[in-house]
């Protein structure tokens, strides 16, 4: 496997020395882990050993199968070490990295169609609830985000072809404002002016537009419960005389008896 990235490596904290991934197996995050799990491998030069067998030994190239099973060993050890403790276990028998990413990709690799009903499904029954927006947001694009993989993209030739652009860049616009519609969907009551009026502009906002206007929402709002507390706090002392007060007031009026 390659060597360590340079501490200036803007790469970092990827490292080969102690292998290290932002993400962990944990049973329902899959294809994540696995597409994680794959850059970093291709970043140090040993994705092949996710589908590779080890090469046959003979007695000429037994330095170079060495140097295969030690880098296989390697790779091993950023899966085991990538994956949950109670996932971990399991992993114990199998003598090569394919034999583990074959393994967990059976456990774990949904049918696309399965996976893609799901996700869906989650995305449909997502509400905003009492989550802030910023939080929300969190929750929406990690159910999105794994739907927006799922889609087919165009060949790179398409992207630059004069007749197929047009027609990409306009589905990719309509796949964005569905995105737009889903998102403001869940929102709580509080937002439905702001939703009527992003959904009421000639043009409709990004996703990342929407966003904005409502946390600028959500930040006006708070300040006018802020303000009403304030208002409400201020009236009751106004108001409603103290108990030393009334007290002395008490005290000063003449009582029916002395009359």
């Amino acid at each position: 496997m390659g060597s360590s990235a340079s501490p200036s490596s803007s790469l970092a904290p990827v490292s080969f020395g102690s292998p290290v991934l932002d993400v962990k197996l944990d049973g329902s995050n899959y294809r994540e882990w696995a597409f994680s799990l794959k850059m970093l491998l291709k970043y140090g030069g040993s994705a092949s050993h996710l589908t590779d067998a080890p090469p046959a030994s003979t007695s000429d190239n037994q330095k170079e199968v060495q140097a295969w099973h030690l880098a296989d060993d390697r790779v091993m050890a950023i899966i085991c070490m990538s994956t949950d403790l109670s996932i971990r276990s399991s992993l114990e028998d199998h003598k090569t990295a394919k034999e583990m990413w074959d393994y967990l990709q059976g456990r774990y690799q949904q049918s696309s169609s399965a996976l893609r009903y799901s996700l869906r499904q989650n995305l449909h029954h997502l509400q905003q609830q009492d989550m802030s927006i910023e939080e929300y947001y969190i929750a929406f694009n990690k159910t999105s985000s794994q739907i927006d993989s799922m889609i087919p993209k165009p060949p790179s030739l398409c992207t630059t072809c004069p007749t197929c652009n047009p027609a990409w860049a306009a589905r990719d616009k309509h796949d964005q404002q569905d995105t737009m519609f889903d998102f403001v969907m869940g929102l709580r009551s509080d937002f439905e002016p702001i939703r009527v009026q992003l959904l009421g502009r000639p043009t409709l906002p990004t996703l990342s537009e929407t966003l904005s206007a409502l946390m600028a929402e959500e930040t006006r709002l708070k300040t006018l419960a802020a303000t009403s507390v304030v208002m409400s706090q201020q009236h009751s002392v106004l108001t409603v005389p103290p108990l030393s007060v009334e007290v002395d007031v008490a005290a000063a009026a003449p009582s029916k008896k002395a009359l």
